[in-house]
């Protein structure tokens, strides 16, 4: 058992990183050099956003729910979903409230203050998700979840890589590739 979880586990870091860096490649090949230092910051933005909520979270998950009983590990993970929601409130409401005194789309950060709110809503579920399933030690499943939402993307941006899109539409699409493998 131990064998197999820490090839899930190891797995599920390499096609992490992998996927991550051909995503990465791909874009830059795709977008003008101005545009790809934007979607770089909203990224970049996004992606610190995200560490700071799963890394308090998924902390208080593996900690408190990890081998507890049924009832009581139900209690921390309800806890860490309110924790979350509020978590995710708040930062929708500093960012769009920022947003609102922006002058117009050339400030760099405009994409972030825009669409990050979306994207945290969008992953939250995905991201208490993998922290409940490592909890467990549900290690295949991080590894399926994470390779669905890493390598759906992927897929996506290689075709954008033929059939080039604006960058409104690449935002989109992360967006919703990401609501689509929450939900799943």
């Amino acid at each position: 058992m131990l064998k197999k979880n820490t090839f899930y586990s190891l797995g599920s870091n390499l096609s992490l990183a992998v996927l991550g860096f051909i995503s990465i490649s791909l874009v830059a090949r795709t977008l003008p050099l101005e545009t790809y230092g934007i979607w770089i910051i909203y990224l970049t933005a996004s992606s610190l956003m995200d560490m700071m909520r799963t890394g308090f979270l998924h902390s208080a998950i593996i900690c408190f729910a990890s081998g507890k009983e049924n009832e009581t590990g139900k209690k921390y993970i309800a806890a860490a979903w309110w924790v979350g929601i509020l978590f995710t409130f708040c930062v929708v409401a500093v960012l769009w409230t920022a947003r609102a005194f922006m002058q117009n789309q050339s400030n760099p950060y405009y994409y972030f203050f825009t669409y990050y709110p979306l994207l945290a809503i969008a992953g939250l579920p995905m991201g208490i998700s993998l922290s409940v399933n490592q909890a467990k030690s549900f290690f295949h499943r991080v590894f399926w979840t994470r390779l669905l939402s890493v390598g759906g993307v992927t897929v996506l941006f290689a075709w954008f890589y033929f059939h080039p899109v604006s960058l409104d539409t690449m935002i989109w699409t992360h967006l919703g590739w990401n609501l689509f493998s929450s939900l799943l």
